[in-house]
C-alpha cells in the first residue's frame, strides 16, 4: 500500500514538531519533559534520527546509559553520522561500566581533532576504571595533543596523578583547568579531593560548597561533602546529601558505603543492614583476589570466553593466570589464538615461541607458528615448520607439491606454479599437472592451463574429469563450440557427472537459451528419487539469473534443507536473502550454520559483510577477524577487512591489514596500490615513498610507476616534480588517473585554462566521463564564469538526463546567481531522487531558507546534521534560519561552533558577521 506525498509529509511533520519542543525541554534541562516529547516523536515516525540521537544525548544525561544505547545502536543502522553516535556510544558504555567496549570502540579515527580529543578522554576514563593507569594517563595526552584547552583532558591527567598520590602534579594540572575556566565545578571537586587527602577538612569545605552553590544536584561535589562531614562527625547532615545523590542513583556504591558508615555511626542499625545488603548485591562477582587464589579459574574463564568469542576477555584471563602459572604451554598457545583472533600475530608469535621453549616436540605448536610467520610475512620461516611437520626436507616433489597446495590455497598462485615445475621437472604426476592447471587458471593464465589439462587428456583419454575442465577453460577463453564438444564427451564417458550436465547449461545461457537450460537441469531431476544437490543449486541460480526469486527461494531452500552442511547450498541462500533485502533472516541462517560449521571461512566473511552492511561494527570486526582465521586466502580477506575498517574509519587498521595482505601475496598489485593511497592521504610520505620504490622492483609498467611518483610528490607538496611525472606518464598512456592528479595541481595552482585544455583532451578520449565534465564545470565556476558553469550543466542534463548530482551543482550555481527560484526547482528534483545525501538535503533547506521558507526548511536541517554534525556550513545554514525565526539562543550556539570549527567554507565571513549581531 503506497502513501501519498501529503501523508508522508504529515508524518514527517509529526514528528518534527514534538522533536523541536524536546529541544526547547533539553536546552532548558528539563529532561523528562523532553523525553515525553521524544517518544511522541518517534511514535508518529519510528526512525526519525533527529530524535532517536537527542533521546540519547537525554537519557545520557539522566545516568540512563542502557537506554542511551539502544537509541545509539538504533540510529547508527539508519546511518547516522558516526562521528556524532561515538562519542555518546562511549559515554552510554562508561554509564554502563562497559570499560572494555569503551576502549575498544574509542580505537575509530576521525580529521576532527576536536571530536578526537573528546574520544580519547573517554578512552581515558575507562581505563581509569579498570586501574590501567598509565594507559590512562596516555589517553589524556593525547587528547590534550589534539587539543590544548581540552578542560576534560587537563583533569583526566590530574585525575591519574591523585590516584598515584602525586597531589603537586595534580594541582598543576587543575590550576591550568582552572586558568581556562574558574568555576568549573570538576576542577573544583578534585582540588577539594585533594585539600581533604591533605587534611585540609576546612579548606576542602569551602571549595566543594562553592561547587554545590552553583548546582544543588552536583553529585561528585555532594558525595565529597558527604564524606568530610563524615571525617567532622556531622552524620545527619552527611547523610542528607546522600540521599540526594541515592534518590537518583540507587545503586552508587561509594555512597552506599557512605551510608553504611555513617547509619552506624549513628546507631541505625537496621538501616546500615539493609545498605550493606544492597551494596553486595552491586558488588556481587568473584573478587580477583580469590581468583588469584585458584588461579585454574582464571585459565577456564579464559578458556570460555574464547569459546565465546569475547577475545578481549579471553585476553585479560590468560595473562592473568600466565603471570601466576609461568610453565603451563597450554595457556600460552591459546593467548596465542587469541591474539590470532584478534589479528595481533606478532604478540602470538611471541607466545607461541615461550610455549616451544617449553615443549619443543609439539607438533600444533609448529603449525601455529607456521601460520603466524606466514601472517606476518616470514615466508621463509613459515615453510621451514611445515617441512618440519611433514618431516620432510629439501627440494623433492612430495614437499614442493605440497607447499605449492598451500600456496594455492592462500591466493600465491605464481609461487605454486614455480614449485610445481620443479617437482614436474623431477617427476610428473597427474596431481602435479592438475594443481598446476588449478593454478594456472587462478592466475588467470587459461591458454596455459588449457595446455596442462590437454597433456592430462594424453595420459588419460577416458577421464570424464579432465574433458569437463577441458570444456570449462575453453568456455572462459570464449570459444563456446570447442566448450560443448568437450563438455559432451565428459558426459558420455560419466553420465552422472553433474557439474558437467551444469557447464552445459550455463552454455545454453551463454547462447541466450536460458530456459533450455532451466529444462535440461530438470530433465535430470526428474529422473532422480533424491535430487542431488549441485543441480537443485544450479536450478536455482538460473531462476534467479531470469529473474524468478521465488522459484530461485524454492530450490535454494530445497537444497539447504537437504545439507544443512553445504557450503554450496548457504551461500546461495545467503546472496538471495541479500538481494530480497532479508538481511537478518541472512543473518540468522549464516550464524546458525557457522555452530556446525566454526571452520568455514567464507561463510564467517560473508557474515561480517551482512553486519557492515547493517554497521553492526563490533560483530562485523568479529566475524572478519574469524574469516581470516580460517579462510586459506588470507590476502583476499584481508584486503576486504581493510576496505571495512575504512569505512569504520580505522585508517590504521587498515594499514595494517593490507600490509599483511601483501605479506600473504606479493604478486598482488591491488594490495599495493591501496596501501600506497592510504599512505599518501594519511600523510605517511616517508611510507608512501618506501613501498613506491618496492613496487619499481615489482612492475614494469613505467606508466603507472611515472604516474604514482607524480602522485607521491603531489602529496608532498611538490607541485612542479609531480607535474612532469603525470606528463612522462601521459606520454606512454593517457590514463584518467594521471590526469585527474595533474588536473588537482592545476586547480590548486588557479591554472585554470590548462586545467580545461587537459580536462578537453580526456573528454575526447573518454567522452562518457562524467566526473571530468564536473570538472570542466566546477572550472568555469572557479574562473566566476558562473552563467556558463549552469549553461554547461544544463547540456550535461540534455545529455545525461536530470542526476540528482547535476541538478545539486547547478542550483548551487543559481544560488550564486541569485535565482532562487530556479535553484529551488532544481534542488527540489534532486532531493526526490536522492533524499538521504547531505549535500542535496542542505542545498534544498537553504533554496528554502532564501526563500523565506523557514519551517519547511527547518525538518531539512536537522535530518542533515543528524547524519553529519561537524559540518560548519550547514550549521551556518540552520544557524540563519533559526533567526529568522527568533530562536537566537540556539542559533548563537550554533553559530559558534562554527567559528571554532575553523571549517572553510564559502559562506563563513557571513558567519561570523551573524554571530557578532546576536
Amino acid at each position: 500500500m503506497f502513501c501519498s506525498q501529503g501523508a508522508l509529509a504529515y508524518t514527517e511533520q509529526a514528528a518534527n514538531q514534538p522533536y523541536e519542543e524536546a529541544l526547547k525541554s533539553f536546552y532548558g534541562t528539563d529532561l523528562n519533559t523532553a523525553i515525553i516529547h521524544l517518544k511522541n516523536a518517534l511514535q508518529s515516525q519510528p526512525n526519525h534520527l533527529p530524535s532517536l540521537v537527542l533521546l540519547a544525548e537525554v537519557y545520557i544525561a539522566r545516568g540512563d546509559g542502557g537506554a542511551a544505547e539502544d537509541s545509539l545502536l538504533r540510529a547508527r543502522q539508519l546511518d547516522a553520522d558516526e562521528k556524532k553516535l561515538i562519542p555518546l556510544l562511549l559515554e552510554a558504555y562508561l554509564l554502563q561500566q562497559k570499560y572494555k567496549l569503551v576502549i575498544t570502540n574509542a580505537s575509530t579515527t576521525f580529521t576532527d581533532s576536536q571530536l578526537q580529543s573528546k574520544i580519547q578522554v573517554l578512552k581515558g576514563r575507562a581505563h581509569v576504571q579498570l586501574n590501567e593507569l598509565e594507559q590512562a594517563r596516555v589517553a589524556y595526552q593525547e587528547a590534550l595533543d589534539y587539543s590544548r584547552s581540552n578542560i576534560q583532558a587537563l583533569l583526566g591527567i590530574a585525575q591519574v596523578h591523585i590516584l598515584k598520590y602525586q597531589y603537586d602534579q595534580a594541582r598543576t594540572f587543575i590550576n591550568s583547568a582552572l586558568s581556562l575556566s574558574s568555576i568549573n565545578s570538576n576542577a573544583l571537586v578534585m582540588l577539594a579531593n585533594i585539600e581533604q587527602s591533605e587534611g585540609n577538612i576546612e579548606e576542602a569545605l569551602t571549595i566543594i560548597s562553592q561547587v554545590i552553590a552553583l548546582n544543588s544536584e552536583n553529585f561528585p561535589a555532594l558525595l565529597t561533602r558527604a564524606s568530610l562531614l563524615i571525617e567532622q562527625n556531622k552524620f545527619e547532615l552527611a547523610l542528607k546529601d546522600l540521599e540526594v545523590i541515592l534518590a537518583q542513583i540507587p545503586n552508587e556504591p561509594k555512597a552506599n558505603y557512605l551510608k553504611v558508615v555513617a547509619s552506624t555511626a549513628l546507631g541505625d542499625l537496621t538501616t546500615s543492614k539493609e545498605t550493606v545488603d544492597h551494596l553486595n548485591i552491586v558488588l556481587s562477582g568473584l573478587p580477583n583476589d580469590v581468583m588469584r587464589q585458584n588461579p585454574v579459574y582464571l585459565y577456564l574463564a579464559g578458556v570460555v570466553s574464547f569459546q565465546q568469542q569475547e577475545y578481549r576477555k579471553a585476553q585479560d584471563f590468560l595473562n592473568r593466570y600466565v603471570d601466576i602459572i609461568t610453565e603451563d604451554p597450554r595457556a600460552y598457545k591459546l593467548l596465542a589464538r587469541t591474539e590470532m583472533a584478534l589479528g595481533q600475530y606478532l604478540t602470538a608469535k611471541t607466545y607461541l615461541i615461550k610455549a616451544r621453549l617449553i615443549n619443543p616436540d609439539d607438533v600444533q605448536t609448529w603449525s601455529l607458528l607456521g601460520h603466524t610467520l606466514l601472517t606476518l610475512g616470514e615466508i621463509e620461516k613459515a615453510q621451514q615448520y611445515f617441512i618440519d611437520v611433514l618431516e620432510v626436507e629439501g627440494e623433492q616433489p612430495e614437499p614442493l607439491y605440497n607447499l605449492a597446495q598451500l600456496q594455492v590455497l592462500t591466493g600465491q598462485n605464481q609461487l605454486a606454479i614455480e614449485n610445481l615445475q620443479k617437482a614436474i621437472a623431477i617427476v610428473t604426476t597427474t596431481d602435479n599437472l592438475l594443481l598446476l592447471a588449478s593454478a594456472y587458471k587462478n592466475n588467470n593464465q587459461l591458454e596455459a592451463a588449457l595446455s596442462t589439462i590437454n597433456q592430462l587428456i594424453e595420459l588419460d583419454d577416458q577421464s570424464s574429469y579432465y574433458f569437463q575442465q577441458q570444456g570449462v577453460l575453453l568456455g572462459l577463453l570464449g570459444k563456446l563450440a570447442e566448450a560443448k564438444l568437450a563438455l559432451n564427451k565428459s558426459a558420455l564417458l560419466n553420465v552422472d557427472n553433474y557439474e558437467t550436465l551444469i557447464h552445459l547449461a550455463r552454455i545454453d545461457v551463454l547462447e541466450g537459451n536460458t530456459q533450455g537450460a532451466i529444462d535440461r537441469i530438470q530433465r535430470r531431476i526428474a529422473e532422480q528419487s533424491t535430487p542431488h544437490l549441485l543441480l537443485l543449486i544450479e536450478l536455482g541460480s538460473l531462476y534467479q539469473n531470469s529473474g524468478d526469486l521465488d522459484n530461485a527461494t524454492l530450490y535454494f531452500e530445497k537444497a539447504y534443507s537437504q545439507n544443512r552442511d553445504s557450503f554450496e547450498a548457504i551461500t546461495r541462500v545467503l546472496t538471495l536473502y541479500v538481494i530480497k533485502g532479508e538481511v537478518n533472516k541472512a543473518i540468522t541462517s549464516a550464524k546458525e550454520y557457522l555452530t556446525r560449521n566454526n571452520k568455514e571461512g567464507s561463510i564467517y566473511l560473508a557474515l561480517a559483510n551482512l553486519y557492515m552492511s547493517i554497521k553492526n561494527y563490533k560483530e562485523a570486526d568479529n566475524a572478519y577477524v574469524l574469516a581470516i582465521k580460517n579462510s586459506n586466502n588470507k590476502s583476499q580477506i584481508y584486503g576486504t577487512y581493510a576496505d571495512a575498517q575504512m569505512k569504520m574509519n580505522d585508517v590504521d587498521g587498515a594499514i595494517l591489514s593490507l600490509q599483511r595482505a601483501i605479506s600473504w601475496n606479493q604478486q598482488d598489485l591491488t594490495h599495493y596500490l591501496k596501501l600506497f593511497d592510504l599512505y599518501l592521504n594519511n600523510d605517511k610520505i616517508i611510507l608512501a615513498s618506501k613501498l613506491l620504490e618496492n613496487l619499481a622492483t615489482k612492475v614494469k609498467d613505467t606508466s603507472l610507476l611515472e604516474r604514482l611518483a607524480g602522485d607521491l610528490q603531489r602529496f608532498s607538496d611538490k607541485p612542479e616534480q609531480a607535474i612532469t611525472h603525470y606528463k612522462r606518464s601521459m606520454k606512454e598512456k593517457l590514463t584518467r588517473s594521471a590526469v585527474f592528479g595533474l588536473y588537482r595541481i592545476y586547480d590548486q595552482q588557479q591554472r585554470f585554462d590548462e586545467s580545461l585544455t587537459l580536462l578537453m583532451t580526456w573528454i575526447e578520449n573518454a567522452p562518457d566521463d562524467l566526473v571530468a565534465h564536473i570538472a570542466i564545470a566546477d572550472t568555469h565556476k572557479a574562473q566566476s564564469n558562473l552563467e556558463l558553469a549552469v549553461k554547461y550543466y544544463q547540456e550535461l542534463v540534455k545529455k545525461y538526463g536530470e542526476l540528482p548530482v547535476l541538478l545539486n551543482n547547478m542550483a548551487q550555481l543559481q544560488i550564486k546567481l541569485g535565482q532562487y527560484q530556479l535553484a529551488h526547482t532544481n534542488a527540489e528534483k534532486a532531493y526526490k531522487a536522492l533524499p538521504d545525501n547531505n549535500a542535496v538535503i542542505d542545498t534544498l533547506a537553504w533554496t528554502l531558507s532564501l526563500t523565506e521558507k523557514y519551517q519547511e526548511a527547518l525538518p531539512l536541517y536537522r535530518q542533515a546534521l543528524s547524519k553529519d554534525s561537524s559540518n560548519a556550513e550547514i550549521k551556518y545554514h540552520l544557524a540563519y534560519t533559526l533567526t529568522k525565526l527568533n530562536r537566537l539562543d540556539e542559533a548563537k550556539t550554533l553559530l559558534t561552533e562554527v567559528v571554532i570549527s575553523q571549517q572553510i567554507f564559502n559562506e563563513l565571513e557571513d558567519a561570523k558577521a551573524l554571530l557578532s549581531t546576536l
